[in-house]
């Protein structure tokens, strides 16, 4: 492992990484599992410098003199200790986000409360412990925000993306996702938010184990709420503010766990939102017949040009890269 290597994994945590420089990193993560722990090394020691340092700014120039000056003495040691409840890590095929502590005042308490969050970049998916035992599984471009310590009636947690929940037993304390357009409360079971905060995007949760309660308001204002049993997928629609649930099959609802994406008569366009959303691409459809296609079936995501052939291979499907990007510098590929 060169310097180089650590230099450009610091700065890919800050975000100051080109699309070409990512996809090198990632290629070279997938080479060797001790090169994805020395990524995970290198990102706890940036972590732990922002933890200690008592703030969310992260500089780069600092963390970098960290990694050169730690490295050596971190040769033995897996994980820091005081990133306990992140060192699960899930690398597929990279780390946990930079992620950071900030401070809130609870209102009338007079007490600062820690707050934690933790965000994913493209092509990550993490895994993590929340204070309570719960796990957690935040999929690609997904910020998890949580109190180092839950309150003494409720556990809350407030969530920008795609997030999986195996929410530890405790019906004293019950357990509450806050999104932007709706919340989930539930007292101990396994289920599932799609809440990215995205033009013409419906929220959508389903479960897989235990029970969860849907609130939002409706179209005149008013607050409602509907019950969700295992196999069920609830859908706020944004435009009616009504809720659809349906039926849905779990094993391929969470691939994305894996580090994978399953189709079940899934139409072209929300494949390569979900595809796009793992490389950071966005797709455009400039053959219009192709809304019509659906495809079933499991893929891994290994990398984007082999996931791409398989649609290739199956309807004759082109894609070309344009060389410029959209406002949220996603790349932009053309589908005919």
């Amino acid at each position: 492992m060169t310097t180089d290597k650590d230099d450009l994994l610091v700065r890919w945590y800050d975000g100051k990484l080109s699309q070409e420089e990512i996809d090198a990193l990632v290629s070279w993560m997938h080479e060797a599992p001790e090169n994805r722990e020395h990524a995970r090394q290198i990102y706890d020691l940036c972590f732990a410098a922002r933890i200690r340092a008592g703030e969310g700014r992260f500089d780069t120039d600092a963390a970098l003199r960290k990694v050169h000056g730690e490295m050596s003495v971190r040769r033995s040691r897996k994980v820091l200790t005081v990133l306990r409840n992140i060192a699960a890590a899930l690398l597929l095929p990279v780390v946990l986000a930079a992620s950071f502590f900030f401070v809130r005042r609870t209102a009338g308490s007079g007490e600062d409360i820690p707050m934690i969050e933790v965000s994913t970049v493209t092509g990550m998916i993490s895994r993590f412990e929340l204070p309570d035992g719960s796990q957690v599984w935040l999929n690609a471009n997904t910020t998890l925000r949580y109190p180092a310590v839950f309150g003494k009636t409720t556990r809350d947690v407030e969530l920008d993306g795609e997030a999986f929940f195996d929410v530890a037993k405790d019906r004293q304390h019950p357990f509450s996702v806050h999104t932007a357009k709706m919340d989930i409360r539930v007292t101990g079971t396994r289920f599932n938010v799609d809440a990215y905060d995205l033009p013409g995007r419906n929220p959508r949760a389903w479960l897989e184990e235990g029970g969860i309660e849907l609130r939002w308001t409706d179209g005149t204002g008013t607050a409602r709420t509907a019950a969700v049993v295992p196999d069920q997928c609830a859908e706020l629609d944004l435009d009616t503010r009504a809720v659809d649930i349906s039926s849905v099959e779990a094993e391929g609802a969470l691939a994305w766990t894996r580090g994978g994406f399953t189709f079940q008569d899934t139409p072209l366009e929300e494949a390569l939102r979900q595809i796009g959303n793992r490389f950071h691409v966005r797709f455009i459809l400039k053959n219009t017949a192709l809304a019509e296609k659906r495809y079933t079936g499991d893929l891994t995501d290994d990398n984007l040009p082999t996931l791409l052939q398989n649609f290739t291979l199956a309807d004759g499907i082109r894609f070309s890269a344009l060389k410029k990007s959209d406002a949220d510098d996603r790349r932009i590929m053309e589908v005919y």
